[in-house]
């Protein structure tokens, strides 16, 4: 069963009048109420509250396009939505009740709205995000710490200590303890993999990072790919609205950075049978704001420069394709007894969800050919100016090539 649905069993015995005392916060999950009692009301529940992270995320759309008004121009806006709505991980966690999309749209909104505005709410929104995932609050941390370097006061180390206090009062509110996390020994199951079976944050770092960065199957190298490039300066934006961006960029890959060496230590880090790296879908936020600088500005960039973005572009979309057609079909019969076999799908590239489907490839129902319509024209638009900017860069490149074999041998 799901974290998703965990969480909606939970929300619908706390609206019933019941107790749960599940390990999943349930911050983010009463936010749906409304879609709840709706739902209801229509005699379609579950449909309903499944509608939550795509109100969420639509929200943010719009909440972003007027946030990023005083630093960004339109069509960096605009490249921002597209390649966070659709060309990245973003569209397969919409199919789902989890609780990772509220908290990175909260989080990175509300960074971003103190970052740009100085927006005093922005500051609990992100502590908000951390409580509905526990496990980001070293992200929280790392931004804190961001945060106390662009306004030089240390106030903002309280953050990550609030966040955890909630948590702390969340616990004795639905458990009657503060210390009963209901993560409470909570371990893998033992397989042929030498660190298999251990206890929560048990995981060592080394290989953990290793692991999320550069597995074929879980890789962040992978499935954000944006993420590990750099964000390009405009010359012609004023330095101050450059030097706000650039604040929000630092904020939010502290956040990642964070994430990941949290995650890194836990024993699932791989976030269980879900497709692709589910703990660090913040990632996508990076890399929407990175595309959206780097495809608005191709004209200014080097050749290898463009052809890195171009390479990230095709990658997230079809990470895009894979997450909504693909997803991890045909897969479960690594897991027939248990999850011994699992580690094959993490780290196997032939058997990964994003490569399995050139193994075992799937035709394409109805349904599956508007979603690869959807992606190609936001691809389309994106890379649009990289390969505009490539045609007229690389015909040099060919021909100085060229010239250099024309001339023959090197003399030294």
């Amino acid at each position: 069963m799901g974290d998703d649905v965990v969480r909606f069993q939970d929300m619908n015995r706390i609206l019933t009048g019941h107790k749960t005392e599940e390990k999943f916060s349930m911050v983010g999950p009463l936010l749906a109420t409304p879609l709840y009692y709706l739902g209801r009301a229509l005699g379609e529940l579950e449909r309903w509250v499944w509608h939550f992270n795509r109100v969420v995320l639509l929200t943010a759309c719009v909440g972003f396009w007027w946030l990023f008004r005083p630093i960004l121009s339109v069509v960096e806006r605009a490249r921002f939505t597209v390649a966070l709505a659709m060309v990245s991980m973003i569209p397969h966690h919409l199919m789902f009740f989890g609780g990772e999309t509220f908290t990175c749209v909260v989080v990175s909104f509300g960074m971003a709205a103190f970052m740009i505005r100085g927006a005093w709410w922005g500051v609990p929104l992100m502590v908000a995000g951390a409580v509905n995932l526990p496990g980001t609050m070293g992200g929280l941390a790392c931004a804190a710490l961001v945060l106390v370097a662009r306004t030089r006061r240390l106030r903002y180390l309280a953050l990550p200590p609030i966040a955890f206090g909630l948590w702390l009062l969340e616990n004795y509110v639905r458990r009657g303890d503060l210390w009963f996390t209901g993560y409470d020994g909570d371990h893998g199951v033992p397989t042929v993999l030498p660190y298999s079976g251990k206890w929560e944050f048990s995981y060592p770092l080394f290989f953990g990072l290793l692991s999320v960065l550069f597995s074929f199957g879980k890789g962040l190298i992978f499935f954000v790919p944006a993420l590990f490039l750099p964000l390009p300066a405009d010359p012609d934006r004023p330095a101050g609205d450059e030097d706000r961006l650039r604040w929000v960029y630092r904020g939010w890959m502290g956040f990642m950075v964070g994430v990941v060496l949290m995650y890194s230590k836990w024993w699932c880090w791989a976030g269980g049978w879900f497709w692709g790296p589910r703990f660090f879908l913040f990632g996508c936020f990076v890399a929407a704001l990175v595309l959206a600088r780097r495809t608005a500005g191709a004209g200014r960039a080097s050749t290898g420069a463009n052809l890195l973005t171009l390479l990230a572009l095709v990658l997230s979309g079809w990470v895009a394709l894979c997450g909504l057609v693909y997803q991890q079909s045909g897969l479960i019969r690594y897991v027939p007894d248990g999850y011994a076999l699992e580690f094959v799908v993490w780290y196997v590239p032939e058997c990964s969800a994003l490569w399995w489907p050139f193994v075992t490839p799937v035709p394409f129902q109805t349904q599956d050919w508007v979603w690869l319509a959807v992606i190609v024209t936001g691809l389309g638009y994106l890379a649009g100016p990289v390969l505009a900017a490539l045609t007229r860069q690389l015909p040099e490149y060919v021909s100085a090539g060229w010239r250099t074999v024309c001339a023959g041998p090197v003399r030294i």
